[in-house]
């Protein structure tokens, strides 16, 4: 008999990431990244539970002919991409800015279905794939669009960083490569380091690449101190916080 939900937990785990500046840009000043956690547990022998988590911050977007501008400004540089130069679910825009300057265009991250990225392709809009595995609806919608970009001969360049970000997110990676282009070519993988000691099969980068994970799943699961800790708002790292405000 297949195991049956049971309960559904949900988690707002925050980092006061903006005290150090972690994840800061031109957009971001002082971002304090956080995400939505959840655990689903079920009746199965030996406590069976899936663990999942959406990043929830967001990034600020430019108008089309701006994007156009200002990336011909950068031409000189030979920059590799320019990534989500205008809202993330305009094709049309993208694939205007794509034809108006010669920098190849980055986009995806906040694409949250295979949908939007069939018509990203079918436009020519994107010389570059960037799923986000938090955003996306599940592992299948995932390996959907890794199909879809193989068909269209476009290379898949994961977007990571944030909260747990790189954990999942190298899986599909890796699935790309043994099971759908076979190849390195033109495929990067993004990587911020920090906030990994908080997942329980944390991504780990050695010479420049990840490390195929040890731990079977999604490396999604949060370790339990942290749940507890960084908990918003009365974990003891936010209590903390704000007594010192008062």
């Amino acid at each position: 008999m297949s195991p049956a939900i049971t309960e559904v937990d949900v988690y707002d785990i925050r980092f006061p990431t903006s005290e150090q500046l972690d994840g800061s840009d031109a957009v971001n000043f002082g971002p304090d990244y956080s995400a939505a956690y959840v655990v689903l547990r079920t009746d199965a022998p030996g406590g069976l539970a899936g663990h999942g988590l959406c990043f929830t911050i967001g990034r600020g977007n430019d108008v089309v002919a701006a994007a156009v501008d200002w990336t011909r400004v950068l031409v000189p540089f030979d920059p590799y991409w320019i990534e989500e130069p205008t809202s993330p679910d305009d094709v049309l825009a993208h694939a205007a800015i794509r034809a108006g300057q010669p920098v190849p265009v980055a986009t995806g991250e906040h694409v949250a279905n295979r949908v939007v990225f069939k018509q990203l392709l079918q436009a020519g809009a994107v010389d570059f794939v960037q799923i986000d595995a938090a955003r996306v609806a599940g592992v299948n919608e995932n390996i959907a669009i890794l199909l879809l970009a193989a068909k269209f001969g476009v290379p898949v360049c994961p977007h990571a960083g944030g909260v747990g970000l790189c954990e999942p997110v190298q899986h599909l990676s890796m699935f790309d490569y043994v099971a759908v282009s076979g190849s390195w070519d033109n495929r990067i993988i993004e990587y911020v380091p920090h906030l990994h000691e908080h997942f329980t099969d944390p991504a780990v980068v050695e010479n420049g690449r990840y490390r195929t994970p040890a731990a079977p799943g999604f490396s999604a699961r949060m370790v339990p101190g942290t749940l507890a800790d960084y908990r918003y708002p009365d974990g003891p790292v936010w209590a903390a916080r704000q007594e010192l405000t008062r």
